[in-house]
């Protein structure tokens, strides 16, 4: 315990630990690896790495270029001059570009950027393949990402897609790729994708209700037949073929190869599916006429004995009281109460439902018990009762019933 609690703050303090971005800037800087993008797992991390880094001392013609810039967009687009960004836009040289950005406001940004008036940039890696601007540096803060649900491990298609923005065509001769230690980096997972292949493109279109419905309300049914055929997912189904249409053609074959040795009439896959579902829904009517055959057995044999007052065992070991007895659809159902834990109210004692089937034993003792027996005498009795004197009754079970010759056909009709 004293070691699990002398860990506990170096864990909790390395959890709160911030990246200062500032201070890796200022030091890339000094190595000639500027501007960089630096892709971050979330929004707000984008933008709270931009209080970690203090205003630059440029030179004055350089600075006073960027102020026009900026204003000469502002004058076109002035809702912008609000952003709480600017400040370190102009005087850190830093930006944060990610999906909750104003559009006007990313694409200030990227201008910026293409110039060469930003050092850094921070940014999600789920906006990887729409950045449009180079880097001299990328820098990858952890090897997984979020995807709306969890935090997945990067896959080589995004590595490349992150890593592809290192080195500005006509400027750079080699782009850099900078890995920052931390609790979610793995580098050599990053080492294994930076070789890897990337993964095939896929189609993410999912036809559900919502989409069904919009595309009503603009196209006729012709037209969104002709517009879901020249999808990518159409254009990948008609190379690659349904994969599902694949499986289905691999288990004909293999079916078509065992049927000669099968007992079976008939060699047309087809025709076997059809038996074997026959097969199966017999079986399951087999198994329902097993349990109506064990119930009127059941019933055959302790329908006289079930009577209110008689005692019994029930299947939870408890020492039960039969209140009343009714027969329904579903076969005689007994309304009982536990002996420990029965009680007395106003409006008498009180029943559960008890099927055949909870019945463990029957007993020899039965309690003369009406409508009009008070519930308070009752339960006097219950209480007092010598339950080393009770003893089982001997019942055999009843012949066969409906339920068996039911059962006999079905079996025949399994056999054919």
């Amino acid at each position: 315990m004293k070691k699990f609690l002398s860990l506990q703050p170096r864990r909790w303090s390395r959890k709160r630990e911030r990246i200062d971005f500032g201070a890796i800037i200022q030091v890339m800087r000094k190595l000639e690896l500027l501007p960089a993008i630096f892709f971050l797992k979330s929004r707000a991390d984008c933008d709270r790495a931009l209080l970690t880094c203090p205003p630059v001392n440029v030179p004055q013609n350089q600075k006073a270029a960027l102020i026009r810039e900026v204003e000469g967009f502002l004058r076109q687009y002035p809702h912008l001059r609000g952003h709480r960004q600017l400040q370190y836009l102009l005087e850190s040289l830093v930006a944060a570009h990610h999906g909750g950005q104003l559009p006007y406001w990313k694409v200030l940004i990227e201008k910026l950027m293409n110039k060469g008036y930003l050092e850094a940039i921070f940014s999600t890696s789920t906006v990887a393949a729409g950045v449009n601007f180079p880097a001299r540096t990328v820098v990858l803060v952890q090897s997984d990402r979020y995807n709306g649900r969890e935090f997945v491990e990067l896959t080589a298609t995004e590595l490349h897609q992150m890593t592809g923005r290192a080195g500005r065509r006509g400027k750079d001769h080699i782009g850099f790729v900078l890995i920052i230690p931390g609790l979610h980096q793995d580098p050599q997972l990053i080492c294994q994708l930076k070789d890897s292949p990337p993964e095939p493109l896929k189609s993410q279109i999912h036809i559900n209700f919502s989409m069904t419905l919009n595309l009503l309300l603009s196209h006729t049914p012709d037209e969104i037949k002709d517009l879901l055929e020249r999808s990518f997912a159409a254009y990948q189904q008609k190379h690659s073929g349904s994969h599902l249409k694949k499986h289905w053609e691999q288990l004909l074959v293999s079916l078509k190869e065992i049927l000669p040795e099968a007992k079976c009439d008939t060699s047309d896959p087809y025709e076997v599916l059809q038996l074997v579902q026959a097969y199966s829904d017999i079986r399951k009517e087999i198994r329902r006429l097993k349990e109506k055959l064990k119930e009127e057995r059941l019933l055959a044999a302790m329908g006289p004995y079930l009577t209110p007052g008689r005692l019994f065992y029930h299947r939870n070991r408890e020492l039960w009281l039969i209140l009343d007895v009714e027969g329904r659809e579903e076969g005689l159902l007994c309304s009982g109460v536990s002996v420990k834990k029965a009680r007395a109210s106003k409006k008498g004692i009180r029943g559960r439902i008890v099927r055949l089937s909870q019945i463990k034993t029957l007993l020899d003792y039965r309690l003369e018990i009406t409508e009009e027996s008070p519930s308070q005498e009752i339960i006097r009795i219950l209480k007092g009762l010598d339950t080393d004197r009770l003893a089982p009754l001997k019942i055999e079970l009843g012949a066969d019933g409906q339920a068996s010759q039911e059962l006999r056909d079905m079996a025949k009709r399994l056999e054919q």
